[in-house]
């Protein structure tokens, strides 16, 4: 008599299987990303790798501790010779240009990871941050790496 399985399995269900699994394994190993900007900047501040707003932008309403967690188009400069630096690294840290900020909202940012190194205050959006003295070839363009954002006080 040939052998025969009681309750034979449908292939169906296994290849499922395989591919929600597969799925779920692409999914974790996928770099972090920041939330797109949104058209009218209501909360928080969105941020641009090129002067003018330009480039590529993200939606920032939280702290971040070091943007060189999340991906970005901008390839990161070491502007300061920081012996963590991956060259190359499509990264927003040292990758800010302007940025534009929501209305009661203020930015704190930092030259280097974890809110330390130099600081600049926002209050309102920059065009330009060329224009702003900090310690990357003098000014704050492509120097930011850690971000602070200070919510308008509530009544």
């Amino acid at each position: 008599m040939p052998f025969m399985r009681a309750h034979p399995r449908p292939r169906r269900r296994q290849t499922v299987s395989l591919l929600t699994v597969g799925l779920l394994v692409v999914a974790g190993c996928r770099a972090r990303t920041l939330p797109p900007a949104p058209t009218a900047i209501t909360s928080g501040m969105v941020i641009y790798t090129d002067i003018n707003y330009h480039g590529a932008s993200a939606h920032i309403t939280a702290d971040i501790a070091d943007l060189r967690a999340f991906t970005s188009t901008c390839r990161e400069v070491d502007t300061h010779d920081d012996p963590e630096f991956t060259a190359g690294s499509e990264t927003w840290s040292n990758c800010l240009s302007s940025l534009g900020v929501a209305p009661g909202w203020r930015a704190i940012l930092y030259s280097d990871p974890r809110f330390s190194g130099e600081r600049f205050e926002v209050a309102a959006s920059l065009r330009d941050l060329r224009r702003v003295p900090g310690p990357c070839r003098g000014t704050f363009n492509d120097c930011v790496s850690s971000i602070q954002i200070v919510a308008p006080a509530q009544p």
